[in-house]
C-alpha cells in the first residue's frame, strides 16, 4: 500500500519566456550600471567644475562661469599629445596643475568661448604634478626622462620660439603641423589673457 505522507514530486521546467525575462533583467541591470559610471570626459568636466567652485568661493569678486558638459577641454598622456602633434593641424596644450592653478582656472572659461568662435574642437591637457613629486628634479635620471620629452615637443619648432621647459608651469603651448609656434614661456606676462590673445589669434593670423 501507497504511503500517505508520500509526496507527488513535480519536475521544475525553466520556461522559455522566463529565460528571456531574466535575460532581460540582467541586460538592464548591466546597462544601468555602465551608464552611472562616468566618463573620461565627465570626469575632467566635473574636475575642472569643481576647480572653478573653489576658485569662485576664494574670489567672490571675481567669480567665473562654470563649463558646459560638452567642452574643449580634454586629458592627455604624453604619448597620445606626441600623436595629435604630428596627426593634428592645429594642437593647443595646457600644461600644468590645471585643476589647482589660478591663472589656467580663472580662464577656463574664457578659452572656452574663444573655442566656440573660433572653432577649436579640443584644448590637451598635460598634468605636470608628477614632476612636483619627484624627489629630485636636479639627478641624472630626472634630467634623461625630462630631456627626452623635452625633445619631442622642442623638435622642428619654429625659430623664434623658446624651447619647452617641464620644470615651467603653467605654460600654453600651440603646435602647428607638428611644429611648435607659440609658447607663453618665451614671454613674462603676469595677465594669463595676453598669452590666450597670443596662442588662439595671433598664432592663426601668422600662419
Amino acid at each position: 500500500m501507497a504511503s500517505k505522507n508520500r509526496r507527488n514530486k513535480v519536475k521544475f521546467k525553466l520556461q522559455p519566456e522566463l529565460i528571456i525575462l531574466i535575460v532581460c533583467l540582467i541586460l538592464m541591470i548591466t546597462a544601468t550600471i555602465i551608464m552611472a559610471i562616468p566618463t573620461k570626459a565627465e570626469k575632467t568636466t566635473t574636475n575642472l567644475n569643481n576647480a572653478i567652485y573653489t576658485y569662485n568661493q576664494e574670489n567672490s569678486s571675481n567669480t567665473i562661469s562654470y563649463l558646459p558638459t560638452k567642452n574643449v577641454y580634454e586629458e592627455t598622456s604624453h604619448s597620445s599629445l606626441i600623436k595629435k602633434i604630428k596627426n593634428e593641424e592645429y594642437v593647443y596644450v595646457i600644461y600644468g596643475q590645471y585643476a589647482s592653478n589660478s591663472n589656467i582656472v580663472s580662464n577656463l572659461y574664457l578659452m572656452q568661448t574663444i573655442c566656440e568662435d573660433e572653432e577649436i574642437k579640443k584644448i590637451y591637457l598635460y598634468d605636470s604634478t608628477w614632476i612636483d613629486e619627484y624627489d629630485d628634479t636636479d639627478s641624472e635620471s630626472f634630467n634623461i626622462v625630462a630631456n627626452a620629452l623635452e625633445k619631442d615637443f622642442n623638435e622642428g619648432k619654429s625659430a623664434d620660439v623658446d624651447d619647452f621647459d617641464l620644470l615651467e608651469s603653467p605654460a600654453l603651448l600651440v603646435f602647428y603641423n607638428g611644429s611648435m609656434i607659440f609658447n607663453s614661456q618665451s614671454y613674462d606676462y603676469d595677465n594669463w589673457s595676453m598669452y590666450i590673445q597670443k596662442a588662439f589669434y595671433l598664432s592663426k593670423v601668422n600662419n
